[in-house]
């Protein structure tokens, strides 16, 4: 389903940012099958007293928007056509936002299967015209992994609601995820690409348990 944006007062679109603005966008990492729901999950999203997204499912990454700093309750809610962010509420967290923040916002699944909502800062600063970032978090239901790169630990030891980057030159490159200190991947490998002057965001999501394990990409432009 298409992800609504509501612009009213603290919200602009992302053609009104500016370097300095706090730009915030969501991800909607959470399999609804998981939990015995619609595995597209949709769902609505309030930040302080403004409901900001409505009818958002599985996967969606929005684009970034503005968002003025200070700290917010964060709410989601099961989708209401009807009443947007005014459905039954499934995560509620404080969130602070501090000026000149680029976030992202990820509702996600724990190691324990529950349900919760993660704050990351995402890198936006250039690494050299011919190296891209590769950004990997960890927000599926799963234990401690390893990240390989062309067959080797490129990531050690990433836990749920974690994150780590590595500096690449620009390339693809042979990404695997494996169980803490296993050889045998249990994601993968697959080629992914990592272009120059970009900020390649990997998310682990979904459940081993059920066989639901899988990742998003998010790609952030660095200058």
């Amino acid at each position: 389903m298409k992800l609504k944006v509501l612009l009213t007062g603290a919200l602009l679109t992302a053609l009104s940012l500016t370097a300095e603005a706090q730009q915030v966008k969501l991800i909607h990492a959470i399999n609804g099958g998981d939990l015995g729901l619609d595995p597209a999950l949709p769902v609505d999203i309030r930040i302080g007293r403004h409901c900001v997204a409505s009818n958002v499912t599985f996967r969606t990454i929005s684009p970034y928007f503005h968002q003025r700093a200070g700290a917010f309750i964060v709410r989601v809610s099961l989708a209401n056509p009807h009443r947007p962010c005014r459905g039954q509420r499934v995560i509620s967290e404080l969130v602070e936002v501090n000026f000149g923040d680029s976030l992202s916002l990820v509702a996600h699944q724990t190691d324990d299967g529950g349900i919760r909502l993660t704050r990351f800062s995402d890198e936006q600063r250039s690494q050299g015209q011919s190296n891209g970032l590769a950004t990997v978090r960890h927000t599926a239901d799963a234990p401690t992994v390893d990240i390989q790169v062309n067959g080797g630990v490129a990531i050690p030891g990433i836990s749920n609601g974690d994150s780590a980057k590595a500096v690449l030159p620009a390339a693809t490159y042979s990404v695997g995820i494996a169980p803490a200190g296993a050889p045998q991947p249990v994601f993968g490998p697959v080629d992914l690409p990592i272009p120059a002057q970009t900020n390649t965001v990997v998310y682990a999501v979904g459940s081993l348990t059920t066989g639901s394990f899988e990742v998003l990409v998010d790609s952030i432009a660095l200058h």
